[in-house]
């Protein structure tokens, strides 16, 4: 039996294209199987948005510019720190936490990426979700990881040249951080989406 392990192979343009064609099918089929079962807006997006990334995982896809040495993104301020070498204010604002994440993502950083996710928050929807069955724990385990690489998937739906922080809208624990930049020539936006936790305003993939 053939030992070749394809998690191995580095992440080339034919096979973003081939991702991103695996994410557009599987939205539009949870678009209309969701919207016949009438479930409320909120949980058909939030549904959307991670079951492309449980195919990411699940082939093992991996970003070819993310490495153990990868520089950490620059931080606002040096007040709370990480092991991943991210540095940022206790009362960063929404747009601040944006900010780094965007620089964490042109960097292809993914361990300074982690560290500013909502981790609670997250795994509190995994959960939710799968409803503790058995054939899902592998989910729950991978919930942060799958929350790192939805947030990176929606920016990265932009070019990287060109790519700024817009917009800061706050409701209440909620907030969301619209950039802007082009795609394939045609200006338009991606979001960040943030809650607070622990006092601290941190990255979930979408308000759920």
């Amino acid at each position: 039996m053939s030992t070749h392990n394809p998690s191995k192979r580095p992440l080339t343009p034919k096979t973003n294209e081939n991702l991103d064609a695996v994410a557009r099918f599987t939205v539009n089929a949870l678009v209309q199987i969701e919207a016949r079962r009438n479930m409320p807006f909120q949980r058909v997006r939030f549904r959307i948005l991670i079951c492309p990334l449980f195919i990411l995982l699940a082939i093992g896809c991996k970003d070819s510019t993310s490495s153990p040495g990868s520089a950490a993104a620059p931080a606002s301020a040096e007040i709370a720190s990480d092991p991943s070498g991210v540095t940022i204010a206790l009362d960063a604002s929404p747009r601040e936490v944006a900010q780094v994440a965007l620089q964490a993502i042109e960097a292809g950083n993914k361990d300074a990426l982690r560290s500013l996710v909502a981790v609670k928050k997250v795994t509190q929807d995994i959960e939710a979700i799968t409803r503790d069955r058995a054939a899902f724990q592998g989910m729950v385990a991978n919930a942060i990881p799958t929350a790192v690489s939805a947030i990176m998937l929606e920016i990265n739906g932009l070019d990287v040249e060109g790519r700024e922080i817009d917009q800061e809208s706050i409701t209440d624990d909620t907030a969301m951080v619209t950039v802007k930049g082009m795609r394939a020539g045609q200006a338009q936006t991606r979001r960040f989406f943030l809650v607070k936790e622990d006092s601290q305003w941190r990255l979930v993939p979408s308000h759920r």
